[in-house]
C-alpha cells in the first residue's frame, strides 16, 4: 500500500483516469464476469500500483496510436471528452 500522501494522490489520479474510460470498464466487466462497480472496487482495493500503471501505459499508447491514425487520415477525428 502506498506510504505517503503524494503517492496516494498519484495512485488516485491514475484510478480516476481508468474510471473515466467507460469502454475499458465494460470490457473488464465482461472479461471478469462481474458488474462495473465490482470491477471498480477491485481496481481500487486489489490492483497493485504496477498493475494500475500498466493500464495507464496501455491507455497512453492507444491514445497516441489514435492520434497518429487521425493525423494520417485513417480515421475521422473524434471529439475530445
Amino acid at each position: 500500500m502506498p506510504g505517503n500522501n503524494k503517492t496516494i494522490s498519484i495512485r488516485q489520479r491514475m484510478i480516476d483516469r481508468i474510471f473515466a474510460e467507460e469502454n475499458l470498464l465494460q470490457n473488464l466487466s465482461h472479461h471478469y464476469g462481474a458488474d462495473v462497480e465490482t470491477v471498480k472496487t477491485w481496481i481500487t482495493d486489489l490492483y497493485s500500483d504496477d498493475m494500475i500503471r500498466s493500464i495507464i501505459v496501455g491507455l497512453d499508447k492507444l491514445e497516441k496510436a489514435k492520434e497518429e491514425m487521425e493525423k494520417n487520415g485513417l480515421i475521422s477525428p473524434q471529439p475530445s471528452k
